[in-house]
């Protein structure tokens, strides 16, 4: 009785066929190599769909089915519910604290525009106290018996009936070096390393964006800062008549100034725009270098998406002189 023949061998390109590619993070099992976009072929003798890695050769079986059913599905819409979130309210948040933090920067430059109104108003009040008698000063300026005497760039109020017989024009210099104190613009340094790190932050969470698209959200912060700083400082604030709030006949003199904070106000939302932007450009870059810095070869294949976003091989587990024949 003759023996049964052996199967035919497989013919050599059914190996290598591609049925597919890895298109999400997946470790090598034995050297911890991101499989991401490696090529998916179905295994001749067992049937399975494997891939192979290109560090060490080790093939790593692929479910073909998903396991979670629906659930899957479900999970991943809350999770990019969560990111889209995330970026929202990140983005809203970075562009009120900016648009609030410029103008108090500006009101602070409005320095020489203040000292010039409180200069001359003690130059009133001494007048008027020198043609009074104690009783009537302080009748007329009870607001002002104990701080008569102080320096004038420590006043923080002008009383409302001085100020609307003033030409608030007169008050203004020839031009924003004069009416801005800028040596608050070192202030920028500080400032801009939270608007670089919001910018690096943005950079790695919104992966699927390259190029010039990248710096939209930066576009849409600076957007909501600048909006801010209208609506705090008045419809025509750098050229507008002062016409600060009245508290029971007194006018806030730090009021006063930010009408006139615009300038230097929206100068500033320019400059952490131009951070967040530079942020969002090189924060991808950023974080890949500090990867490779701090975090093993073997456990980077979860951050792998760090060079996949950017269309950039992944990153090797072991040095070429290491590496195994395939």
């Amino acid at each position: 009785m003759s023996e049964p023949a052996p199967p035919a061998p497989p013919s050599s390109g059914s190996r290598t066929e591609p049925t597919s590619a890895i298109i999400g993070d997946r470790a090598c099992v034995k050297c911890g190599f991101n499989l991401h976009g490696q090529i998916v072929v179905r295994d001749p003798e067992y049937g399975l769909l494997v891939a192979r890695c290109p560090e060490c050769g080790t093939a790593a079986s692929l479910q073909e089915h998903p396991i979670l059913g629906r659930w899957a599905s479900r999970w991943a819409a809350m999770l990019a519910a969560v990111w889209l979130l995330v970026i929202v309210g990140l983005i809203l948040f970075s562009g009120v604290v900016i648009g609030l933090i410029s103008v108090g920067l500006a009101t602070d430059a409005c320095k020489p525009i203040r000292e010039r109104i409180a200069t001359s108003f003690k130059e009133h009040l001494v007048a008027e106290q020198a043609a009074m008698t104690q009783e009537e000063f302080q009748t007329a300026y009870p607001n002002f018996i104990s701080i008569a005497s102080w320096p004038a760039d420590q006043y923080p109020w002008v009383t409302a009936s001085w100020w609307e017989g003033q030409d608030a024009a007169a008050f203004l210099g020839n031009g924003p070096l004069d009416n801005y104190d800028w040596r608050i613009a070192k202030t920028w340094i500080p400032f801009g390393l939270f608007t670089f790190t919001a910018g690096v932050f943005l950079a790695v969470t919104i992966a699927h964006r390259r190029g010039f698209t990248l710096v939209l959200p930066a576009l849409a912060i600076g957007s909501i800062s600048a909006a801010l700083v209208l609506l705090v400082t008045g419809e025509d604030p750098v050229l507008s008549a002062f016409s600060g709030t009245n508290w029971g006949g007194l006018v806030d003199l730090n009021g006063l100034a930010a009408l006139h904070a615009a300038g230097f106000a929206f100068v500033t939302v320019l400059v952490q725009t131009a951070v967040i932007a530079a942020g969002l450009m090189v924060g991808r870059p950023l974080a890949r270098l500090i990867v490779r810095a701090l975090v093993p070869p073997r456990i980077r294949a979860p951050l792998g998406f760090l060079w996949s976003a950017d269309r950039l091989p992944q990153p090797r587990t072991h040095p070429p002189a290491l590496r195994q024949p395939q």
